[in-house]
């Protein structure tokens, strides 16, 4: 009888041979159970429908026996035992400090922005917004009491000189000699203008020498014609200047008084200064010419002692003397003479 299936030497099932021409066997019919299924068969059967009920369980118990301790006998270790592991509850703790610790920083960084917002809009409206609001009230205005300053002393003005003239005998005639200013050119110019008319021998012309101020006093005078000479305190401002013609020209005199209460011996000695002047040219109208080598020496009008210098220029010799309380000062001997004459000497 032929086998229709071979031992596979390789395993335990058997396999048909090659060429077999039978077919297999179908497979059995596979049911899928279900819950519906089965209570429908269930059902079909005559048994009950199943209720499903809730199974209560019990919660595992904890046994409170507090677990045995295992006792450690080691060489020269007396315990106590501790356990290796132990639960770390101190985390939560530190953790709870930290975020503690954080919302108080919070609240604080909030409280410190709110202070600083609060401090700036405090200084904006007490700056801004409050004086407009409710502007400073304007303070009332008291009126001061003008003060009067205090009167300045008032210095009156020097008085003018007032001029009289010293001669008993009155000139033939009297000219008025205006200066621009008090100075040798315009001195000598007015002095110079006056006496260039031409007169008859043995006239007397009196000049007056007037400024911006009107007379012009002796001490002004005499320190232009002749600066060494300081006649302010030994001399009245008052004078008396004159011109006298001669056939060799015109000579200027001059007429001064002592003050009241001077010392005579104190006067004497300021006027003696003028043998000593360089500036003698200046009491004559032109040029002297150049002044004797014997200077000055004594001379004689009278009973009255005087003293000259000659000069080259005809007729040119300074003379000068004491009358009284009178000097007279001339620029030839013939006027000096003549105004003592007419001063009443």
């Amino acid at each position: 009888m032929n086998e229709p299936f071979q031992n596979n030497p390789g395993g335990s099932q058997d396999v048909p041979r090659s060429g077999a021409g039978v077919p297999p066997p179908p497979p059995p019919p596979i049911e899928i159970r279900t819950m519906e299924s089965d209570l429908k068969s269930l059902q079909e059967s005559g048994g009950a429908a199943i209720t499903p009920k809730p199974i209560a369980t019990a919660p595992p118990s904890v046994s409170a026996e507090k677990p045995e301790e295992v006792k450690l006998t080691i060489p020269g270790y007396t315990g106590p035992e501790e356990p290796l592991f132990s639960a770390d509850l101190s985390v939560p703790a530190a953790q709870a400090a930290v975020s503690a610790k954080s919302n108080l920083l919070k609240i604080a960084l909030v409280a410190l922005g709110a202070i600083a917002v609060a401090g700036v809009v405090g200084v904006v409206s007490y700056l801004y917004i409050y004086p407009k609001l409710f502007p400073a009230a304007e303070p009332a205005v008291v009126e001061q009491p003008p003060v009067e300053k205090p009167a300045e002393p008032v210095i009156p003005p020097a008085p003018k000189v007032v001029h009289k003239s010293f001669l008993t005998i009155a000139a033939d005639l009297t000219e008025e000699a205006k200066l621009s200013a008090v100075d040798l050119a315009s001195l000598l110019g007015g002095l110079r203008q006056s006496a260039a008319d031409k007169r008859a021998p043995g006239t007397f012309k009196e000049i007056v020498f007037t400024g911006s101020v009107g007379f012009i006093a002796s001490s002004d005078l005499f320190s232009v014609l002749v600066p060494e000479l300081n006649l302010k305190n030994s001399f009245g401002d008052d004078y008396t200047a004159a011109v006298y013609y001669d056939e060799s020209g015109a000579w200027p005199v001059y007429i001064l008084k002592l003050k009241t209460g001077v010392l005579v011996a104190e006067a004497q000695l300021a006027v003696s200064r003028l043998e000593s002047s360089l500036n003698l040219k200046n009491l004559f109208v032109a040029d002297p010419g150049a002044m004797s080598q014997e200077g000055f020496k004594n001379g004689k009008i009278g009973d009255r002692q005087t003293r000259y210098a000659a000069f080259s220029a005809k007729g040119a010799a300074v003379n000068y003397g004491w009358f009284g309380d009178y000097v007279i000062v001339g620029s030839s001997y013939p006027a000096f003479k003549e105004a003592a004459r007419r001063t009443g000497f």
